[in-house]
């Protein structure tokens, strides 16, 4: 029985091989020594249970089960991209008390429209 990846960085070096369709570019793109690629690439067809790769003197080519498990990856890493994206501007957004003095004519005059609209764009609450 197949079981799921325990490691998104399992999947990660498995997608670089896929894409690159060697383990020496999966390696100069990961920064890591083609013998890792080679090791991770191995635990994680063992973990599986499943053949990912066709090797070749070619290259490396995905098989029936890893061409499937190459378009569920590559959907992981554009999630997990969209999430980090979210996560850095909830992280970069400033915070904070801003406290504003001014005559109640333009407040009501020049200010208030302006608070508004800025407001509405921002998302933020007065």
């Amino acid at each position: 029985m197949t079981q799921s990846p325990k490691s998104w960085d399992d999947l990660r070096f498995f997608l670089h091989i896929g894409r690159a369709g060697s383990l020496t570019a999966a390696a100069d793109k990961l920064g890591v020594s083609h013998a890792t690629v080679f090791r991770r690439l191995g635990a994680l067809e063992t973990e599986l249970g499943v053949r990912l790769f066709e090797r070749s003197r070619a290259g490396y080519v995905l098989t029936e089960a890893g061409q499937e498990l190459l378009q569920v990856a590559a959907d992981i890493e554009t999630e997990l991209a969209s999430a980090t994206r979210q996560l850095d501007k909830r992280a970069a957004w400033p915070g904070g008390v801003v406290r504003l003095t001014t005559t109640d004519t333009l407040m009501h005059a020049a200010l208030a429209p302006v608070l508004s609209a800025y407001q509405r764009q921002a998302g933020v609450q007065f």
